[in-house]
């Protein structure tokens, strides 16, 4: 019997999540590249448009490949998991934005060769603190894997 930490702390699965997340990053990169240079979207709606695009990829490849023992085939559900992993990569978008703030406002500055590579450091630590949280919400409420053990 596996105990729920055991469930969480999965390497296959952990790295399964960060590959899948990889790609839906080249995703939401690819479509919001495309809509703003070929298509000529407003930056603002070509971003939204490609994180959505990214978080359904990633959604269908994570159902089927890195939780696929945890959610049931019928479309109803399906949908259900698909409307709570939108919900939890909306915390995690929030949790980036505020950790990029909360870092600005308490003077993160990395210098090098005259520029301020504080705002990027920050990116980075935000992203990976919001990735960590989306692992979490995803195995927790989207597929709930320490609710099947």
């Amino acid at each position: 019997m596996v105990s729920p930490m055991e469930a969480l702390l999965n390497r296959q699965r952990i790295l399964r999540f960060v590959g899948v997340g990889t790609l839906g990053t080249l995703i939401d990169l690819s479509v919001t590249a495309t809509l703003v240079y070929a298509v000529a979207v407003l930056p603002e709606i070509a971003k939204v448009i490609g994180a959505e695009v990214a978080i359904v990829a990633m959604f269908l490849i994570n159902d089927r490949w890195t939780f696929r023992a945890f959610g049931r085939r019928q479309l109803r559900a399906r949908l259900g998991r698909l409307a709570r992993s939108n919900g939890v990569r909306l915390g995690g978008i929030a949790l980036q934005f505020l950790v990029v703030g909360w870092l600005r406002r308490s003077g993160l500055t990395v210098p090098v060769g005259g520029v301020d590579l504080g705002p990027m450091v920050a990116a980075v630590i935000a992203i990976g603190l919001a990735a960590s949280a989306n692992y979490l919400g995803e195995s927790l409420l989207t597929w709930r894997i320490t609710q099947r053990l």
